[in-house]
């Protein structure tokens, strides 16, 4: 067996393994594009509900062609809500923040000369709004103030119309050609995305733009069809120097709102290429284009194709620092990129960070392919989270029961059996969240569903077994923690790739975050840090009594917090308030010293600087490459950003308490243990008497109370540590009292 002190020398040489990879920075290597000198005229051409699977050199050549000599990128059109519509889409791009909009008459563009239901034309009613006239060449949204006021309350940060007026403010001129009207409603939301207010009374406008009928036609079988040649001779005839148009073409939504089969919907796709090439036509070798889907196909929620050609943009491979991963950006990065590459400053009210490129000798349609797998692969691992969350719950339950009646019911010969089979279930539990971490690895897909469920539990099942063998018991739960514990630090490490696109890791569709330590893994991260900690110094201590055990107990948390706080790694805000002060509460019992209310002021300072800290030295890298921790700090200087975000991880995290299955592990949990208090106090009172008892039951408390309070996934937080918190001491307390550490 490895002994205590080379333990510690491993940990310590993992520690500086850990820095070692910090330093520098964990980059997404890309270079940001050419910026020398703003492009002259920017086209952003949207095909609402296209998929990455129709995305074909075949049935798509010309948005091939694009990826060929431009940068590819899976595009995350998450907004607010589960599901996102084509004027919360356009409405994100226009405020460069996630916003909601309905799709409704009154968010919809209208030419001047159109009449409303006040009897006014559009361009009347925005004149007398305003008390100037409207030019004859606008789109006028008269509802306007409706999608303002949607988004209050959102804690989004969102400002509707930032993008128009941040170009308006600029000399640059806006316009939309879009018309998705269907046969008794009016539908050009797609004008959101470039409007900005005019007046006091609501109205929006866009400088110029097409929105008539003519820009559609009736195709075979009924089916409606973008008029290709009307649409570019509508967007030729806005296109101006200094001037964004934005077009949108809807063949393949039209196909999916008619429930096309798959030759007529192949039929709309090739179609809306067609458009995107007689558009692309019109463009010169200095102007920028961007293509993309704003809203995902009806199926399922999911990443979208996303292409920007032109000049400054270098074949190869999209990000920002948003995301921080390569392939992949999200809609209010579209929002950043046009004010980028038009020489305008990025408002403070958007959230978005301009997109950047890669370089890559690889070609487009390798690109596009590699992206096509990609994206089944989150759809399938999407599928099985929804399952897994559902089944995890339920597993958890079953057992919880089985421990309270392994431990109350008198079974007399079978007690001890029963009670190591509960032992060898909980830690099998124990097991199983770190293993969808590993199995994210591999490419699961092509597995299925019931083969990756059975993978995942049956490799649960034989580490739990392991680890029960594993003597004394406690032995077994440090054992354990220290692999969750490492697996994790390794891996955010090396850039966090078990995290992204797993069932409890980061989703590309939920688009919460790309990269660093998300909200259940640092569950796992703070609650085995704790059990790691208690182990690393009962070890120690016999070695090095004293300050030589705190300082290794206090290595633990060091590591922890450097990987979960720093920007080039976790990233993660509510991680150190979190951990911070457990850290220091924890060193503080086990050192023997009495908690004191100066002694949690003092532990909640020194969180505070060593997030300061982590600020600062996100603040000195490029701002191109600054994280959502820089990006807020620098909000803060400029008067807004925190109050926002403090609401809005605040009312995450209170809705995941209905959001939520995973509430039903805590809520199980506290059952058991108001069960066991109820019908067996003798076994709490003696638990408490276990050594490090106190210690561990006090950080574990608050370890989920804060954790849950702190971070915007609420209760999921708390649920993940309660996986290897109650599990853990279950397998202890029912082995027998005289076995140690």
């Amino acid at each position: 067996m490895i002994s205590t002190t080379r333990w510690f020398r491993s940990l310590c040489a993992l520690g500086l393994v850990v820095l070692a990879l910090a330093g520098p920075s964990v980059s997404v290597g890309a270079t940001v594009l050419d910026r020398r000198k703003p492009v002259p005229r920017i086209v952003v051409v949207a095909i609402p509900n296209l998929g990455f699977d129709d995305v074909t050199p075949s049935a798509m050549p010309a948005f091939t062609h694009l990826a060929e000599r431009g940068a590819t990128a899976a595009l995350s059109v998450k907004t607010i809500g589960r599901r996102t519509n084509r004027a919360g889409a356009y409405g994100t791009i226009g405020a460069g923040a996630r916003a909601v909009a309905p799709n409704t008459a009154e968010t919809s563009g209208r030419s001047v000369d159109e009449r409303l239901p006040s009897g006014q034309t559009a361009g009347e009613e925005a004149s007398t709004d305003s008390g100037s006239t409207v030019p004859d060449t606008a789109i006028v949204v008269p509802g306007l103030s409706t999608v303002t006021e949607a988004n209050r309350g959102q804690h989004q940060g969102a400002v509707i119309g930032a993008l128009g007026r941040a170009l308006e403010a600029h000399r640059w001129t806006t316009g939309v050609v879009a018309n998705h009207d269907g046969a008794t409603d009016l539908d050009r939301v797609a004008a959101l995305a470039v409007v900005r207010p005019f007046g006091h009374r609501g109205s929006g406008v866009v400088d110029s733009g097409s929105v008539d009928p003519s820009l559609t036609k009736v195709g075979p079988g009924q089916q409606r069809r973008t008029d290709g040649r009307v649409l570019a001779d509508a967007v030729k005839n806005v296109l101006s120097n200094r001037a964004l148009v934005v077009v949108e073409i809807g063949d393949v939504i039209w196909a999916e709102q008619e429930r096309a089969n798959p030759t007529e919907r192949r039929t709309a796709v090739s179609t809306a290429d067609r458009t995107l090439r007689q558009v692309g036509d019109l463009l010169g070798p200095s102007d920028l284009l961007i293509v993309l889907a704003p809203t995902a196909p009806g199926q399922q929620e999911q990443p979208t194709p996303f292409v920007m050609a032109g000049a400054g943009v270098a074949r190869g491979t999209a990000t920002s620092a948003t995301t921080r991963r390569l392939g992949n950006v999200t809609l209010p990065d579209v929002s950043a990129t046009i004010l980028d590459r038009s020489g305008v400053a990025v408002p403070a009210s958007m959230s978005g960070t301009p997109i950047t490129v890669a370089p890559t000798t690889s070609s487009g349609i390798r690109r596009l392919a590699d992206l096509r797998a990609e994206t089944r692969e989150t759809r399938f691992v999407d599928r099985s989270a929804g399952i897994f969350l559902v089944t995890l719950p339920i597993v958890f339950a079953c057992w919880a029961l089985l421990t309270l009646l392994a431990i109350v019911l008198p079974l007399g010969k079978a007690q001890q059996h029963a009670r190591d089979v509960v032992r060898w279930f909980g830690l099998g539990i124990a097991s199983v969240p770190i293993i969808t971490y590993v199995v994210g690895g591999f490419t699961v897909r092509a597995w299925g569903q019931p083969l990756w469920s059975g993978v995942v539990w049956a490799v649960a099942a034989a580490v739990g077994l392991g680890v029960w063998f594993v003597r004394p018991p406690a032995r077994g739960v440090v054992a354990l923690s220290t692999t969750i514990w490492t697996v994790l630090v390794v891996d955010v490490a090396l850039g966090g790739a078990l995290q992204f696109a797993t069932p409890l890791g980061n989703s590309p569709t939920v688009a919460g975050r790309f990269t660093g330590v998300g909200n259940n893994a640092f569950g796992l991260l703070a609650a085995t840090t704790l059990v790691l900690a208690v182990g690393v110094w009962h070890g120690v201590t016999n070695h090095w009594p004293g300050l030589g055990a705190l300082s290794a107990a206090g290595a633990v948390f060091a590591i922890a917090l450097v990987v979960d706080g720093l920007a080039s790694l976790g990233s993660d805000v509510g991680g150190v308030l979190t951990l911070g002060p457990v850290a220091a509460l924890t060193l503080w019992s086990l050192s023997g010293r009495p908690l004191s209310g100066r002694r949690l002021v003092t532990a909640g300072l020194g969180t505070l600087a060593m997030l300061g800290v982590f600020t600062l030295i996100d603040l000195s890298r490029p701002e191109s490459a600054q994280t959502h921790l820089g990006r807020l700090a620098r909000g803060i200087l400029h008067g807004n950003g925190f109050g926002e975000v403090a609401q809005r991880k605040f009312a995450a995290s209170l809705d995941s308490f209905v959001a939520s299955s995973l509430v039903w592990i805590v809520i199980c949990t506290l059952l058991l243990v108001g069960f066991l208090w109820v019908l067996d106090r003798e076994f709490l009172t003696m638990a408490m008497t276990r050594r490090h008892a106190p210690t561990l039951v006090t950080g574990a408390v608050a370890l989920c109370v804060l954790g849950t309070a702190l971070n915007d996934s609420g209760v999921m937080v708390g649920a993940m540590m309660a996986t290897v918190f109650v599990p853990g001491a279950v397998h202890v307390l029912l082995s027998s009292p005289d076995e140690g550490l």
